[in-house]
């Protein structure tokens, strides 16, 4: 998230799973329960809590046929995408 606001990166692969900030754990007699205990906002007021981080390229990374080697294989491919441009 704090990557998304520098305009000279560019974030890669899929939606995060929007659970951005740590979990506060509380009490409640015999009842034990965590609470959101964080309000992270970009700069332009974007809220990305349940919804993810939105990637400016969108590639899966992971893939059934290539489970290990699929971060390899993205890398790859986004430095082919830097030399054709």
């Amino acid at each position: 998230m704090t990557m998304k606001a520098n305009s000279n990166v560019k974030l890669v692969g899929t939606n995060t799973l929007g659970i951005l900030s740590s979990m506060l754990g509380k009490s409640i007699g015999s009842f034990y329960c965590t609470l959101s205990d964080q309000r992270l906002i970009q700069p332009n007021g974007k809220y990305y809590e349940a919804s993810g981080v939105e990637p400016d390229i969108k590639m899966t990374i992971f893939t059934k046929e290539n489970i290990f080697g699929g971060h390899k294989a993205t890398v790859r491919k986004i430095v082919q995408m830097m030399d054709n441009k």
